[in-house]
């Protein structure tokens, strides 16, 4: 969930942010931090009241019945598939900005590259998910060293 809600921040907001606060950019990401710190804090006390698999829709489920998980649990997995459409995008731009790419099929046409990612992203789905849970640990892990570098 914590990927989920930081992820797409992390890839979009480093650049947009500095252009437009400067050096005071870091304080944005502990302004950022205050406002998530109630939904981290809640997600975490309902994984405690209503604890197995299911995530929100088993927080909803149990608190306001069948109706709210069916629909909490549609909302998040929406949610997830837009956060993955963003991270995919910007994934895409920052590809082309780092590395200069003008290759034609990358900058003109995003049907190959989605493609590409969407294969990407199936094979890694068909890991077990100890193995895709590691993976998932590491990439966080490494979206969150610049920043503390940065702030270092």
């Amino acid at each position: 969930n914590i990927n989920i809600m930081v992820g797409s921040g992390i890839l979009f907001g480093p650049g947009i942010i500095a252009a437009i606060s400067g050096n005071a950019s870091f304080l944005t990401w502990l302004m950022v931090a205050f406002i998530f710190l109630p939904i981290v804090l809640t997600t975490a006390q309902l994984s405690r009241i209503a604890p197995g698999a299911g995530g929100f829709y088993t927080y909803a489920k149990e608190g306001l019945g069948n109706t709210a998980g069916y629909w909490s649990g549609w909302m998040y997995v929406v949610g997830y598939t837009f956060a993955a459409a963003m991270e995919t995008l910007a994934l895409r731009k920052t590809l082309i900005d780092a590395f200069n790419l003008d290759w034609p099929w990358l900058t003109e046409n995003h049907l190959y590259f989605n493609l590409i990612a969407v294969t990407l992203f199936t094979c890694l789905n068909l890991l077990s998910l100890k193995v895709f849970s590691r993976i998932l640990n590491s990439i966080t892990i490494a979206k969150i060293i610049p920043l503390l570098v940065l702030i270092a």
